[in-house]
């Protein structure tokens, strides 16, 4: 019998062997002029909306499922993209599609005119702004609720949460809209930072969020130097998840193997369990889930026949992951999952996005952002989105973090400002402003 479609499947599908798409606000949402203490940057101060977070959003339910299949088109998108990218060229794969999502959509409710469309097309946002947002508020707070009575593989109560921040430059008047997008679908508000005093300053305290948000698992998001004097505005979004396996795999079955991988064959260590489980049979491929404790989310692994991982990833998309997961029926499974981690380091995925058509928003000249700044002010782009991003499988479960965060440079305060030097003859006068009347005038011919 096949089983029924799950978001949490969808969204642990893409990194093959079990993505981290995980859920809740970090508390920002409700009008604030501080930050939150204890936690870095917790004492600056916050540019928000007075429109607190929207608990229980208005979304069709045709919106959800439309929301849910965009994001699992983009996921597709981004890893057959970057699984032939230099970086990652015979290498191991992890990244958390969600958070990049969220960090790209909260950018984007500041975009208009090109910016907007090709960020639509690339992220493939179907749906208009005014339900976009809602969507992604529905999604987060549905994944914010996971969990209850389940346990993770340290012993401790099970952790699924997502948390986003900005970070932006004082005295810069964000546009109201924005800020009310920000607060209502995401729960966040601008921590003011001014990065032209001290952008290395700005870069440690946003690394230390980070760090304290996915338990010291992403230590530095931000590479030295990415954050300069020229940074307006960053957006973050980290993503932490630790779970039990539903059947626990026993310690003492775990046998040393060989993992015949793409540079060769190592050794590896496999756990083996039998249990039902959700399994499916491809055209060139199997694919089996297994449920965490609580089974409100899984690890889906899609295992290609011997020699077939070029075809399967070269036609992996969207409808593939979706067809996959609502092909699952409950068997009974032999299964040997070597343990594994996955430790990356921050990269850059302004390339990955230029290449799915995402290019006006990187360009000075180009870039169309007046939804967060108006270019009277400022000339906001997107200088680049940075990803980083952990993953451990072992016989207990799952430890798994991710983050992101966008970079928005300006292209410089205009120069409207007139310079006028007293050095000649001049009229003044003294007035009084509410009624218009001049107490005194006079003329200085010499001072």
């Amino acid at each position: 019998m096949s089983r029924p479609l799950r978001l949490a499947s969808l969204a642990s599908l893409l990194a093959l062997l079990g993505a981290c798409t995980t859920s809740s606000n970090d508390g920002t949402s409700a009008p604030s002029s501080s930050g939150t203490p204890g936690t870095p940057g917790g004492d600056a101060p916050i540019a928000q909306s007075s429109i607190g977070r929207q608990t229980s959003p208005l979304v069709a339910p045709a919106d959800a499922k439309t929301l849910t299949s965009d994001n699992t088109a983009f996921a597709a998108d981004l890893y057959r993209t970057l699984r032939t990218a230099p970086d990652f060229d015979k290498k191991s794969i992890f990244f958390s599609p969600h958070s990049i999502s969220i960090a790209l959509a909260m950018t984007y409710a500041g975009a208009r005119g090109t910016t907007e469309t090709e960020m639509a097309s690339a992220l493939h946002f179907s749906l208009p702004q005014d339900r976009l947002h809602p969507a992604f508020d529905a999604l987060d707070l549905a994944l914010a609720s996971r969990g209850t009575n389940a346990k993770s593989n340290a012993g401790v109560p099970f952790k699924l949460n997502v948390t986003s921040s900005l970070w932006g430059m004082p005295q810069m008047p964000f546009e109201q809209p924005f800020l009310d997008t920000l607060s209502q679908s995401y729960g966040a508000g601008i921590r003011l930072t001014n990065f032209s005093s001290d952008p290395e300053g700005s870069r440690k305290t946003i690394n230390g969020w980070v760090s304290e948000e996915t338990a010291t698992r992403i230590p530095e998001l931000l590479p030295a130097q990415s954050v300069s004097a020229q940074t307006r505005l960053v957006l973050v979004n980290a993503v932490y998840f630790n779970a039990a396996w539903a059947q626990p795999f026993e310690p003492s079955i775990t046998k040393d193997g060989t993992f015949h991988g793409l540079n060769g064959d190592v050794p590896a260590s496999f756990m083996a369990a039998t249990n039902y489980l959700g399994h499916t049979r491809g055209e060139d491929f199997d694919a089996v889930a297994l449920p965490y404790d609580g089974k409100e989310l899984e690890l889906v692994a899609i295992v290609p026949d011997a020699g077939k991982l070029d075809a399967v990833e070269g036609r992996l998309d969207g409808a593939m992951l979706e067809q996959v997961a609502a092909s699952l029926e409950t068997k009974e499974v032999e299964v040997h999952l070597p343990k594994f981690s996955i430790k990356g380091s921050s990269f850059s995925l302004r390339s990955t996005l230029r290449s799915l058509g995402m290019n006006s928003a990187f360009s000075q000249a180009d870039a169309d952002l007046t939804g967060i700044l108006p270019k009277t002010v400022d000339s906001l782009y997107v200088g680049d989105v940075i990803h980083d991003s952990f993953v451990s499988v072992d016989e207990k479960g799952t430890e798994a973090a991710a983050a992101t965060a966008v970079l928005l440079a300006g292209g410089g305060i205009p120069t409207n400002t007139v310079k006028l030097t007293l050095d000649r003859p001049f009229v003044f006068g003294i007035r009084d402003i509410a009624t218009g009347a001049f107490v005194f005038l006079g003329r200085v011919a010499q001072p």
